[in-house]
């Protein structure tokens, strides 16, 4: 495995959020096309360069990375909510919000979507709809600290 990629597992391992650090490491590899030396991470440094591009602006490269998981994973609730991501960075709430209750609706217990709808709600200044959603949430998830501490 290159250097590269080990230093992006170092990042994803230490569950910190360097963008920028990411995509100077994703760059040669995507260019290279040795991203695939990753093996059966392959799709996690993709998504790992997804939310790198998503945080530092990067939408077409965001939307280049998307389009290679939706291949592998069509139909994934995972890659739905990717796409619920990318329109919520280029200014398409609306359609992240569909996105998002979609697979809220498939699967109430996807925390991560639920946590978007919040965060969503809390964006746009909808206060008093992001303080409910999230009282419904923690009612569900009672042992989640970080919403106990953002109620």
């Amino acid at each position: 495995m290159s250097s590269s990629l080990a230093l992006l597992a170092e990042i994803r391992q230490s569950s910190e959020r360097r963008p920028f650090e990411v995509l100077k490491l994703a760059e040669p590899l995507l260019n290279k096309g040795s991203i695939t030396q990753a093996g059966d991470d392959v799709w996690v440094v993709y998504e790992q360069i997804f939310l790198s591009a998503i945080d530092e602006g990067q939408i077409e490269l965001a939307k280049a990375i998307l389009v290679i998981l939706q291949k592998r994973f069509s139909g994934s609730q995972r890659v739905k909510r990717l796409y619920g991501l990318i329109n919520e960075a280029a200014g398409h709430p609306d359609e992240s919000e569909m996105l998002y209750n979609e697979i809220i609706d498939k699967d109430e217990t996807n925390v991560l979507a639920c946590k978007r709808v919040i965060a969503m709600l809390k964006a746009q200044g909808k206060y008093a709809q992001a303080i409910k959603e999230l009282v419904s949430y923690l009612d569900i998830y009672a042992n989640d600290y970080e919403g106990w501490l953002e109620l």
